[in-house]
């Protein structure tokens, strides 16, 4: 086919692009407290944001017959999330789902379920990708940690806190420190050594706190966010690179239990675990507080996580935006002459360039970067 003919397919294949940043929060529903029966158990919620400030949208839910009364959820890669299951927290089990996400994270395909012994009632996970592990909350006892092989594989590595309680777990942006709350006044700092055990260093108790879940870190790394239920409050802490925590603004939320952010950090999502909701808020840049700016209804909240697309391939040209420039350097580098520095015109990795590379190329066109 000649560059004018593809010319011509592109144009009545595609009116234009797209140029607002979309994103997913995927949300567990998580009622309060222990709920045994199986047939109570909920599926985990997706909503899409059209930008920063968005209108939202329902996404197609992750079932019930693949996540396992949802608590948690942490991505390893922008396509490899996994669910984190409470198993009622009354049934001695817990378990995390993995699932695959299609490049526009429409599609969560279910990857299979991984289990450890005395993992019971998962909650909060948290990624270190620094060495490429995820540390897993137990109810009733203690951290868990597991290591990917080089198949991609989790494999258990080692445990700490056995026998305690706990609700959630962040990591440093450093990989150096893990962060632990036990539904109570507390955080727990740990120093995770290169050798792979921890040492506890001094605890934190912010004033006002009572019943403290989930983390969160924001989007520059510098602040780690920690929701409590019962004082209905978020507590913003700056962190050190020693791992110190120093308290900053509180925010208002009712029933707060996790917290995330758009993928610019200027809007912030609190998820309210008693009465339900989503809570949104803005970033005053000049005053350094969060605004409440609006509400999404939902059941019971539990934990939360952001998808946000990974760079577009069909900004072939490298300049930020998706035109027909794109489509100008994509042609030529189809047809064999020369490509844009880092550009493979072969986008499914089967080794040829054709047309259902041209066809994962129409669909980012249209999705936009």
């Amino acid at each position: 086919m000649t560059r004018g003919k593809v010319m011509a397919c592109l144009a009545m294949s595609v009116a234009g692009a797209a140029w607002a940043e979309p994103f997913q929060l995927i949300c567990t529903v998580t009622p309060p407290g222990n709920n045994a029966n199986p047939a109570n158990w909920q599926p985990t919620k997706r909503y899409r944001f059209a930008d920063t400030f968005g209108a939202v949208s329902s996404l197609v839910d992750i079932p019930k017959t693949e996540v396992f009364d949802p608590a948690g959820v942490a991505f390893r890669a922008s396509d490899d999330l996994f669910i984190g299951n409470r198993h009622g927290n009354v049934l001695g089990q817990g378990s995390l789902s993995r699932f695959h996400l299609s490049p526009d994270g429409t599609t969560a395909t279910y990857v299979g379920n991984i289990t450890a012994a005395g993992m019971v009632g998962v909650h909060e996970m948290a990624y270190n990708a620094e060495i490429d592990e995820l540390l897993v909350s137990s109810v009733s006892n203690g951290i868990f940690r597991f290591r990917f092989n080089a198949q991609g594989e989790p494999v258990l590595l080692s445990q700490f806190m056995n026998g305690m309680q706990t609700r959630g777990v962040a990591v440093h942006p450093s990989g150096e420190f893990a962060y632990v709350t036990a539904a109570s006044n507390r955080i727990r700092v740990f120093r995770l050594n290169p050798d792979g055990t921890v040492a506890e260093q001094t605890s934190v108790f912010p004033a006002g706190a009572s019943n403290l879940h989930f983390f969160q870190v924001s989007t520059d790394g510098r602040h780690l966010y920690v929701a409590d239920i019962s004082s209905s409050r978020v507590f913003r802490f700056r962190m050190s690179t020693g791992g110190d925590l120093t308290l900053g603004q509180t925010t208002v939320a009712a029933g707060a239990v996790d917290v995330a952010f758009s993928p610019d950090g200027r809007e912030m999502f609190v998820g309210n675990h008693l009465g339900g909701g989503i809570n949104r808020f803005t970033l005053d840049l000049v005053n350094d507080v969060w605004n409440p700016t609006g509400f999404v209804s939902t059941p019971s909240m539990g934990g939360f996580g952001v998808y946000n697309a990974p760079p577009c391939i069909a900004d072939f040209n490298n300049d930020g935006f998706v035109d027909f420039f794109d489509f100008d350097a994509y042609v030529l580098c189809f047809e064999g002459e020369e490509c844009p520095l880092g550009r493979d015109p072969d986008f499914n990795g089967d080794g040829f360039a054709d047309f259902l590379d041209f066809d994962e190329f129409i669909r980012q066109f249209e999705r936009g970067c």
